[in-house]
């Protein structure tokens, strides 16, 4: 059993109903001028379902997969109770059951990054197999800045868990991303990328959160 599935999707926690503006700006300027009942998108680590629930809604023929039982259940149903539909399995990320070149478009937020580089590496192996030639992956990635890790446990580079922060304290094992981890990750996976960091900061200047935004194209 996952630790999200064990301390929160099976407790009723984390079963978010909305997508993430990341996510809907991300799609729309993606999609912009194109037929979306002929685009494939693929959410990996998809939870709850609530950004699957606005990629059927808008029309794009979407998948997602997540460790979790739980949130693959509410998923099915939460978008069955709209008349939407999805191909939402359990699984791996890094062992995913579709044909390579499958999807257009793979869409991460803040899930792979809840692993240790070296599986990460892993699951964006898959990532790039079951995008077609020229497909897209959009992915959130925490951020080296991120004051959360402080007085954590570094288990490998950069990956730590039993974070102090509540918010974090039921993460796991969760890694953060300096810029040259960025060009490592995704430099030798993708024919190209992009990556911007996103601050948050407090008004006495002190950083609140830090997240890497890449756009990967194979």
């Amino acid at each position: 059993m996952s630790s999200w599935e064990e301390k929160v999707y099976s407790k009723g926690r984390q079963l978010n109903r909305y997508p993430y503006d990341t996510v809907v700006s991300d799609l729309f300027r993606w999609s912009a001028g194109r037929d979306r009942s002929g685009l494939r998108v693929l959410e990996v680590g998809c939870g709850s379902g609530n950004n699957l629930w606005f990629l059927s809604r808008e029309g794009f023929q979407c998948a997602g997969i997540d460790l979790s039982k739980t949130a693959v259940n509410y998923a099915k149903q939460y978008l069955a109770g709209d008349g939407l539909e999805a191909d939402i399995r359990v699984g791996d990320i890094s062992q995913l059951p579709w044909e390579d070149g499958h999807f257009d478009l793979v869409i991460d937020r803040i899930s792979i990054t809840h692993n240790s580089m070296r599986d990460i590496q892993q699951m964006h192996d898959e990532v790039v197999r079951v995008l077609r030639h020229g497909g897209e992956f959009f992915s959130v990635m925490l951020a080296w800045d991120h004051p959360v890790h402080q007085n954590s446990k570094e288990i490998s580079h950069h990956a730590f868990r039993e974070f102090s922060d509540p918010i974090f304290s039921e993460a796991g094992l969760t890694f953060f991303a300096d810029k040259a981890d960025v060009y490592q990750l995704f430099g030798d996976k993708f024919s190209k990328f992009e990556c911007r960091k996103v601050v948050n900061m407090s008004e006495d200047d002190q950083i609140l959160t830090a997240m890497w935004n890449v756009h990967g194209w194979k």
